[in-house]
């Protein structure tokens, strides 16, 4: 395969994903955390609706992806017209 950008390719170690770790960010972790979410998430980091988890991907503990589950929320004035959901449905 040809390198486009001419830049020289790295070579990842045997088993690069050894150093892998998944876990919850901490509370004190949450601000570094919204950061990047802020300014790179076409969504931004915006407020729980409900409850919600945080999770930080490492790699040598250095963050490499950063993940979020979240509650969904019971009534959404844009969500609930569209799918055609009636208040009758909702509540």
């Amino acid at each position: 395969m040809t390198n486009p950008s001419r830049t020289p390719l790295r070579t990842l170690p045997v088993r690069p994903f050894r150093d892998l770790t998944a876990r919850p960010a901490q509370p004190h972790e949450w601000p570094p955390w919204d950061r990047p979410m802020s300014q790179n998430h076409e969504l931004g980091s915006k407020q729980f609706a409900g409850r919600g988890l945080r999770y930080v991907t490492a790699w040598r503990s250095q963050w490499v992806t950063l993940a979020s589950w979240h509650t969904g929320v019971a009534r959404c004035k844009r969500r609930d017209p569209w799918l055609g959901w009636s208040l009758a449905v909702v509540y």
